[in-house]
């Protein structure tokens, strides 16, 4: 289930600050303004927002496992022959079907029919061939995969839990002692993956050094869509980013400058910024604390990747962990806050350029309740100057803000 949240109550908020020495003192503001202000704040930083996903998947009925066993390239037909005579041990309940790589090249394309750059950027030969069964139980047993992943030229195995009763599917996670990686759904994978993965997290991690300028649209639990531009210079120690968020019971809109230890924000319907001196806030504030090391989410959902597969010169699929290795929020990239506990590995679609440099990340989520959600971040303009400059005339933020 979905819930938000609590959001602090707008009668309680005290005045946003007092003004810049020397300056004229800004128009006098509502209570609620400080909210609206926090909200963006919360947004842009990253720290937990509005929303939790939480997944619960039942364990107590019968249910059936989709094993999808890909093969290496080179595989011969004396092994898929013991490949497939080693699957009789899962108890399929209806015939092995084998996919040759012109059926999964027709599965990708239908999969990805409704993005043709993507289609344009694969081509069969890199779809593997792969054995595919059906299984049930109450749970998984994760041991019988252990003989048939070690057979020459198995290259991968995923295991995905099928949809029954309104619930969405699951992967089954086996393990690193069974070599099985789980998935969340039934993208073709390569079968170089290991080599696919360390150049998708080198290009993710090239990408996060350098300046350069970002996109994010998505969905929201609970009705809600964010939409959003910034830009980030890690060298330069200059961000700057602008965030709407829509539908549901909190929208709200702002945008924030932050250059080394001087941070600003303000609210969409504002004139004026507020300026929060970094170096006086307290690093467990989750309002006004600014990440230097991750401000977008980018470096936790480059670690949150469990498996890759390249599909095209220049593009990539595979799974990831939306909940991430701590209870801190990095979804959508470029917006983060939503806040995962309990999902399954979920899907993600990469696009590099020339210069294997980051353009596109699209990733979708599945709720226990509510629709998907699919969240995409473009970006551009990699190693590029930004003119990223302060906010002429900001008021200054009371001293309460860091008590």
């Amino acid at each position: 289930m979905s819930e938000p949240i609590p959001q602090p109550s707008l009668d309680e908020q005290p005045p946003i600050g007092t003004p810049a020495s020397g300056t004229e003192p800004p128009t006098p503001r509502p209570r609620w303004r400080l909210l609206l202000v926090v909200a963006a704040v919360a947004m842009l930083v990253g720290a937990l927002a509005a929303t939790t996903v939480v997944l619960v998947i039942g364990r107590g009925d019968q249910h059936q496992y989709a094993v999808n066993v890909f093969l290496n390239k080179d595989v011969t037909a004396e092994q898929k022959a013991a490949i497939e005579s080693a699957l009789d041990a899962l108890e399929p309940v209806e015939s092995i079907r084998f996919e040759s790589r012109e059926q999964a090249w027709q599965h990708f394309k239908e999969m990805f029919k409704d993005s043709p750059d993507m289609i344009a950027q694969a081509s069969a030969d890199a779809m593997p061939e792969s054995f595919r069964l059906t299984t049930k139980g109450r749970e998984f047993d994760c041991a019988r995969l252990v003989p048939i992943r070690r057979l020459p030229g198995v290259d991968e195995i995923q295991v995905i839990q099928r949809p029954t009763k309104g619930k969405p599917g699951a992967a089954v996670g086996c393990g690193a002692e069974t070599g099985v990686r789980a998935s969340a759904s039934a993208a073709t994978p390569s079968p170089t993956a290991t080599l696919a993965r360390e150049e998708l997290v080198e290009a993710l991690q090239r990408s996060q050094r350098v300046a350069h300028r970002y996109t994010v649209r998505g969905d929201l639990p609970e009705g809600q869509r964010v939409k959003g531009s910034g830009a980030f210079d890690p060298k330069a120690r200059r961000f700057q980013a602008t965030i709407t968020v829509t539908g549901g019971k909190y929208p709200s809109a702002g945008s924030r400058i932050v250059i080394g230890a001087d941070s600003y924000v303000r609210p969409a319907d504002e004139k004026d910024w507020v300026h929060v001196d970094l170096k006086r806030v307290k690093r467990d504030d989750p309002f006004l604390r600014f990440d230097w090391v991750d401000p977008t989410g980018l470096k936790k959902f480059t670690s949150s990747i469990a498996s890759v597969q390249r599909t095209g010169p220049h593009s990539y699929t595979g799974r990831f962990d939306p909940d991430g290795k701590d209870i801190k929020s990095f979804l959508p990239v470029g917006a983060p806050s939503v806040v995962s506990i309990g999902m399954p590995l979920s899907p993600f679609t990469i696009t590099t350029d020339d210069q294997g440099l980051v353009t596109s990340i699209r990733v979708e989520l599945t709720p226990s309740t509510g629709p998907k959600l699919t969240m995409t971040t473009t970006m551009s303009d990699h190693g590029k100057p930004l003119k990223i400059k302060a906010p002429a005339g900001a008021g200054e933020a009371a001293d309460f803000y860091y008590d």
